[in-house]
């Protein structure tokens, strides 16, 4: 009888391994301890779902290709960082404007070329990973971030002397200065 409730239980427990490992199941559980939930790009149809889950802090979703995000991401009281590399979106995405408790956003190689002035209204926000993008400017009221990271942006010395002026105690991460402009 032992045996056969073993074997019941690892049976059990291999099909709701392979049910989250497949995309099943509730999304929330796809969150590990620590509350960071990869949403694969196959997987980007359940974003909505997301939105539900309380225990998320971290929400990774790179490669996406998804040109927009849905509004209820904005509740998500939890949610420190959002991570979406090299995801599809083109411009910078409004539901992010009420995202006020994050401090952590990566917008890297996405093909944003501008922040709007509304971006300086996620006071908590510490760093911003624009590797990649064509975003040239910084918003004015910007400078209460810690780091940007702007490398891979084709900005001359001049733009990069400027910037550095304009934001004094942001540290500012930049690729070699170009000779264009």
């Amino acid at each position: 009888m032992q045996l056969l409730r073993e074997i019941f239980l690892l049976t059990a427990l291999s099909l709701i391994s392979i049910s989250v490992f497949a995309g099943g199941g509730d999304v929330c559980d796809w969150a590990d301890e620590d509350g960071v939930l990869k949403l694969k790009p196959k997987h980007a149809d359940r974003l909505e779902e997301v939105c539900a889950c309380e225990n998320v802090r971290v929400l990774i979703l790179k490669k996406t290709p998804l040109l927009k995000l849905p509004e209820c991401l904005a509740e998500m009281q939890n949610l420190r960082s959002l991570d979406l590399t090299k995801a599809a979106l083109q411009r910078f995405p409004d539901v992010i404007f009420r995202m006020y408790s994050l401090e952590h956003i990566s917008l890297a190689h996405t093909k944003i070329e501008y922040l709007p002035d509304e971006a300086a209204d996620l006071i908590n926000l510490k760093s911003i990973d624009l590797r990649g993008t064509g975003v040239e400017v910084l918003p004015d009221g910007f400078d209460f971030v810690k780091t940007v990271d702007m490398r891979l942006i084709m900005l001359s010395k001049k733009e990069q002397d400027e910037l550095r002026a304009r934001f004094p105690r942001t540290e500012i991460y930049l690729s070699s200065p170009c000779h264009c402009h």
